[in-house]
C-alpha cells in the first residue's frame, strides 16, 4: 500500500483506507479527538496526476476535511461506541501476579524468542489523576525498538498483570493488544514501535493506583526473529495538542 504507483490495484487498498478514515472521522467527530498541529507534518507533500493527467502536489492538510475531498459520511446508528459488552478482569482479586525477580526480563534489546514479562514502572503524574485529566490525556504502554526482518511475518500479543504461562484471550481485561505484520518481498530490517493506551484497562484491573505493572509478550508468529528495545509508559497528548 506505501508504493504509490501500485497502491490502486490492490484490492484491498479502498476498503482498508476507507475504514481507517472513518474511524478518524469519529474519534474526531464523537469522542472529542484533534488533528495534529505539527506544521512540519501538516505541509508534508505529495506529487500525483489528477485525473487530467496534470501533476498537482497535494499536502497533508488538503485531506484533513473530507468535505474538501468532496464525500462525507451517512448518519447512521453505530452500536459499537456505546457497547454492552466489556472484558472482564480474569484475576478480580489481583491487581498483580505472582511473578519471581528471576521470571523477569531485565536486559533490553531482548530477542523474543519466547514469552518475557516485563515489569514497568508508571510515572507519578499517571497515578493520581483526575476523570478530567484521564479524558484529556491517555496512559499508553510503548513498546520500542520493535526490530525483525521485512520479509517475516511477525505478530505478539500484549498482556498486562496476566499469568505469563497461560495468557487470556481478548475477552479478559488482561489482554492488550497487538503487534502484526505483514512479511513484505524485500528483507531489509524495519524498525518501529507499538503504542497501546491503557488507562481504561487499568481502571478494569483495579491497578490505575499501582507503582508498576508487569506486562507479558506473547510471540505468535516470528519468533527469533524479532528485537525489543524497551517498554515504558507515559501519557499521550494526541487528546489534547497533537
Amino acid at each position: 500500500m506505501g508504493v504509490f504507483y501500485s497502491a490502486g490495484r490492490d484490492p484491498i487498498f479502498y476498503a482498508h483506507h476507507g475504514n481507517i478514515d472513518r474511524m478518524w472521522y469519529l474519534w474526531k467527530n464523537n469522542f472529542g479527538g484533534q488533528d495534529i498541529t505539527d506544521t512540519d507534518w501538516l505541509d508534508s507533500s505529495f506529487l500525483f496526476y489528477d485525473e487530467k493527467q496534470r501533476l498537482v502536489r497535494v499536502t497533508v492538510r488538503d485531506s484533513l476535511d473530507t468535505a474538501l475531498l468532496g464525500y462525507d459520511y451517512q448518519s447512521v446508528d453505530i452500536p459499537w461506541i456505546a457497547p454492552t459488552y466489556k472484558p472482564t478482569p480474569r484475576f478480580p482479586a489481583k491487581t498483580k501476579p505472582q511473578v519471581s525477580s528471576a521470571e523477569l526480563s531485565t536486559k533490553f534489546p531482548a530477542t523474543l524468542d519466547s514469552t518475557i514479562s516485563v515489569e514497568v514502572a508508571r510515572p507519578e503524574e499517571v497515578r493520581n489523576r483526575s476523570d478530567a485529566e484521564k479524558a484529556k490525556q491517555e496512559e499508553v504502554l510503548v513498546i520500542r525498538g520493535i526490530e525483525f526482518p521485512a520479509n517475516v511475518l511477525v505478530k505478539f500479543d500484549v498482556y498486562v498483570n496476566d499469568d505469563a504461562s497461560s495468557p487470556s484471550g481478548p475477552d479478559n481485561s488482561e489482554f492488550v493488544g497487538s503487534f502484526v505484520h505483514v512479511r513484505h518481498r524485500n528483507d531489509h530490517i524495519i524498525k518501529t514501535k507499538l503504542t497501546l493506551g491503557i488507562t481504561q484497562l487499568l481502571e478494569d484491573l483495579r491497578a490505575a493506583k499501582e507503582g508498576s505493572v508487569v506486562v507479558t509478550l506473547v510471540p505468535r508468529n516470528g519468533e527469533g526473529k524479532i528485537t525489543i528495545g524497551g517498554l515504558s509508559i507515559e501519557l499521550s497528548s494526541c487528546k489534547s495538542d497533537c
